[in-house]
């Protein structure tokens, strides 16, 4: 940030739950995906300011500049490996002055939990106010995919662990996922290789990206058929209804 200083006018304060870092690391740099839990964060902001993710790692300091509100970017590169134990705090910074940066809302700093949220996974999960829906599944082209969970319900994050939500929830995403990865073509997108990963660990054939769209949906059916018989989803779903109807 080239300019003279930074000054604080009537700042709002960033709830740390309507945004989260996930932190990967590849070679000798971190790349963080920058998730937004609350839809409405950017909501009150010109589209011209800017976001900034400042993040504090033992005696390094860096500076992450996200683009503008009105077009930012999902994932940002910094040129060093990143520890589990940074900390890092969100900005949102009008430029109208040339001079000088006003810091129109800001969070506290919390520490970053890439690799506990997704670096084994290839789901985010997130809570907000989804109405009567109870689960809402988020697609984007440049980062990986969301389960939103009505944050109405009671330990939401918990209930979602269980035999119930995953034997019934679970084949429905996996096969909305790739219905959206085949029709948008996002064959080489850095999240959709992890999808490709997991996918083959359950289906011998490759994604089948060159091809029509039944052979498409065949291999999707083949694939949540097999993810559904290797992990026996209906007899846990049986022994969670049988343990619970007593």
């Amino acid at each position: 940030m080239s300019r003279e200083s930074i000054y604080l006018t009537g700042r709002t304060n960033i709830k740390n739950s309507a945004y989260f870092l996930d932190l990967k690391i590849k070679d000798s740099a971190s790349f963080l995906v920058l998730g937004i839990n609350d839809k409405e964060l950017f909501k009150n902001y010109p589209e011209s300011s800017k976001i900034f993710i400042y993040i504090s790692d033992k005696n390094n300091f860096y500076c992450a500049d996200y683009g503008k509100i009105g077009k930012y970017f999902s994932t940002k590169k910094i040129n060093s490996n990143l520890s589990e134990n940074a900390t890092y705090c969100l900005k949102i910074i009008s430029d109208e002055d040339p001079n000088r940066f006003k810091v129109l809302a800001s969070s506290t700093y919390k520490t970053i939990k890439g690799s506990k949220q997704n670096t084994k996974g290839i789901l985010f999960f997130t809570q907000d106010d989804i109405g009567q829906l109870v689960w809402k599944l988020i697609t984007s082209e440049h980062e990986f995919p969301s389960l939103c969970l009505n944050k109405k319900l009671i330990n939401a994050d918990k209930w979602a662990q269980k035999e119930i939500f995953i034997s019934t929830v679970y084949p429905t995403v996996i096969e909305k996922v790739w219905i959206f990865i085949f029709k948008k073509e996002l064959k080489e997108r850095e999240w959709v290789i992890k999808w490709k990963e997991f996918s083959q660990a359950y289906i011998n054939d490759d994604p089948p990206f060159e091809d029509d769209v039944d052979a498409q949906e065949d291999w999707i059916n083949r694939l949540v058929e097999n993810i559904s018989n290797k992990n026996k989803f209906f007899d846990e779903l049986e022994k969670y209804l049988e343990s619970n109807d007593r």
